[in-house]
């Protein structure tokens, strides 16, 4: 098995702590985005992380690191928005800003080996979500924090309890579409940077850099279908698929509310849209 898997990479998906099965595949039909909006924001213990991180041959296996979290990574800052009444293909339904739910700080340097730190201490970062492999309860968890040296954003790695130079906590970096909101991520498997060293960080409320600005762009009708794109930071993030219903309308549910979308019947090309 280690044969086949080595050199490749294992993509893993948002665990069903939002009770959908997300997949790294745009054309999968969905119900709806993972909203937060039924997740209890609560404490949460401390979790114990893996003592190693997943290799290329562990992929299909790893799967039983830490419990799955039902916390939501980030949540609705600010007033309720106002959706618009009417999109075109590429327009906005709804727009505005979020929060991460969890946030901390760095508290020591994180460097790929022995090279300069790719990660300094003070950065701060933000839980991402919990993530594990298709059909798995449980998963584990990811973390995103500040480069050290701009214009790089967020660097995004799974926590384990020893490093790459066996001891001390380390990261396994992952690859995801926009650092800021994703629902997949991809080990990197074969290159200069898969895992980073003294991966420590304190939790604690901390204010994250950058546009945490969320929006959802309708961005076509099909026969049997609605395609919906979501942004977050000014960048794509995931593109979701929902079946239409006897009516043609299709419900998006956001951490803003929920919003029924019906094809505008002097302009069938067009969405209606409509508080639920």
């Amino acid at each position: 098995m280690s044969k086949m898997l080595r050199g490749m990479t294992a993509t893993l998906a948002l665990a069903a702590a939002f009770s959908i099965d997300l997949s790294p595949s745009a054309a999968q039909v969905q119900s709806n985005p993972p909203s937060g909006l039924d997740a209890s924001i609560t404490p949460q213990p401390p979790v114990t992380t893996p003592s190693s991180p997943p290799s290329t041959s562990a992929f299909v296996v790893y799967g039983a690191p830490s419990r799955p979290r039902p916390v939501a990574p980030y949540r609705l800052a600010g007033e309720k928005p106002t959706p618009a009444a009417r999109v075109k293909p590429g327009g906005v339904i709804v727009a505005f800003p979020f929060a991460y739910n969890r946030t901390a700080v760095l508290t020591e340097n994180s460097e790929p080996g022995k090279s300069k730190p790719l990660l300094r201490t003070g950065a701060p970062g933000y839980y991402a979500g919990t993530f594990g492999l298709p059909g798995q309860a449980q998963g584990f968890d990811i973390w995103c924090f500040k480069y050290a040296e701009p214009p790089l954003g967020y660097l995004c790695a799974h926590p384990y309890s020893q490093g790459p130079g066996g001891s001390g906590p380390g990261a396994g970096v992952v690859n995801v579409k926009n650092t800021y909101v994703f629902s997949a991520v991809t080990f990197l498997s074969g290159r200069a940077v898969s895992r980073i060293e003294a991966f420590v960080f304190e939790e604690k409320p901390v204010e994250i850099p950058g546009d945490l600005r969320m929006e959802y762009r309708f961005k076509r009708w099909t026969k049997t279908e609605a395609r919906i794109e979501q942004w977050a930071g000014g960048r794509r993030a995931d593109e979701w698929v929902f079946k239409r219903r006897p009516d043609g309308s299709v419900l998006l549910r956001t951490l803003a509310g929920a919003y029924r979308l019906t094809p505008a019947a002097d302009a069938p090309d067009e969405a209606d849209i409509s508080e639920r």
